[in-house]
C-alpha cells in the first residue's frame, strides 16, 4: 500500500471522499510538523499539499521530501499520475 501525508487546513478540500486507488492511503496533517512527524513515523517521503496552503510555507521540506502542490484543477488523476512518478 502507498501511503502519503496529505498538509491541508479546515478549509481545504478533503482527499479522502475522493475517489483513490484502494491501494493509497492518505495521512493528513494539519500542520508543517505533524506532517513531519507523520513522515517520520510511518518512514513516508511523501507530502501533498492543499491548494489553499502558500508552498512557500513549506519551502523547507523540499530538502527532506517529495513534495506536490495541489491546484485548484488538479484531478485524481493527475495526482496519481505524480504519486507513481516520484
Amino acid at each position: 500500500m502507498t501511503s502519503f501525508v496529505y498538509l491541508r487546513n479546515a478549509d481545504s478540500r478533503s482527499l479522502l471522499s475522493e475517489q483513490l486507488v484502494p491501494s493509497y492511503h492518505i495521512h493528513e496533517a494539519y500542520s508543517v510538523s505533524e506532517a513531519v512527524w507523520l513522515c517520520t513515523q510511518k518512514h513516508l517521503g511523501t507530502i501533498v499539499i492543499a491548494e489553499n496552503l502558500e508552498c512557500s510555507e513549506v519551502s523547507e521540506l523540499e530538502n527532506c521530501y517529495a513534495l506536490f502542490c495541489l491546484k485548484a484543477h488538479t484531478t485524481v488523476n493527475e495526482l496519481l499520475y505524480h504519486l507513481t512518478a516520484a
